[in-house]
């Protein structure tokens, strides 16, 4: 079911009008999620808009919890094995989980420490 849940997830933002959607597996690097989508929404109004339409994909997968709605420039979206994380174009850039979160992030070369 995660995977079915990820792609009407993306379709969904997909159709939506979302921008730069992008999908980040995370079971390797997270206890938390099994993938994190990342998304940009033109505007808070826009945000909001794809947070109803996510909130209503259908009954057995309604979010757990949704964070930072009212005006908010990133909201988060909470399905449990699923984070969805939408943002402004401005907060995006600012934030860059993109850039935390990929494979390999969190590896490090360690020749020559021991």
């Amino acid at each position: 079911m995660p995977q079915r849940l990820e792609t009407k997830i993306t379709q969904l933002l997909d159709s939506k009008k979302a921008m730069d959607i992008r999908v980040i597996p995370m079971a390797h690097q997270s206890s938390l999620m099994d993938t994190m989508i990342i998304a940009t929404g033109t505007s808070t109004p826009h945000l909001s808009a794809l947070v109803k339409s996510l909130s209503s994909l259908y009954a057995e997968s309604a979010p757990l919890s949704v964070s930072g709605l009212s005006g908010s420039s990133w909201v988060i979206v909470d399905f449990g094995h699923i984070v969805v994380h939408l943002f402004t174009q401005e907060t995006r850039e600012f934030y860059a989980l993109e850039s935390m979160w990929h494979p390999g992030a969190f590896q490090s070369d360690t020749k020559g420490v021991f």
